[in-house]
């Protein structure tokens, strides 16, 4: 019951975004819609979203799940990932809105930055030899290296 939720919910927030699915993203590049015009979209999706939501809640049970005490580790970069995450989607609406440039300019400007990111993240990795490298050695195989910083 959920997942139709979360099916339904997806669909909705995808039609009010131009960046929040494929389809709309295409949309948004053929200049079929503008960026602005996705906004008058908001109240079909919020109906789209909140319709289903108001049926379902009197099926999904109020049972609260046991809250799970671990600590999650980020990986090495992560936080600076989701910055350039942010960053794509600033340059893609304002090069597009501001200098009439396609949405792909943006989008290809952002995957840019992702790759010079992660060719730093790879020349600043910590290598250290593998506990079993003797074993590697023995057999003649390449011996793998352990990354301490969790990268990508």
């Amino acid at each position: 019951m959920v997942c139709v939720h979360i099916v339904s919910a997806t669909n909705a927030g995808g039609t009010f975004s131009p960046l929040g699915g494929i389809s709309t993203l295409f949309v948004w590049q053929r200049d079929i819609l503008s960026f602005s015009e996705f906004f008058a979209l908001t109240i079909p999706c919020l109906v789209n979203f909140l319709i289903p939501a108001l049926i379902m809640h009197f099926w999904v049970p109020k049972e609260v799940p046991e809250a799970i005490q671990e600590k999650v580790e980020l990986r090495r970069g992560s936080k600076r990932i989701s910055l350039l995450f942010v960053i794509t989607l600033m340059i893609t609406v304002s090069g597009n809105v501001l200098l009439e440039l396609p949405p792909a300019a943006g989008m290809m400007t952002g995957l840019g930055l992702l790759q010079f990111f992660n060719f730093y993240l790879t020349k600043t990795t910590i290598e250290q030899e593998s506990d079993f490298a003797h074993v590697y050695r023995f057999f003649e195989v390449d011996v793998p290296k352990i990354d301490n910083n969790k990268t990508f």
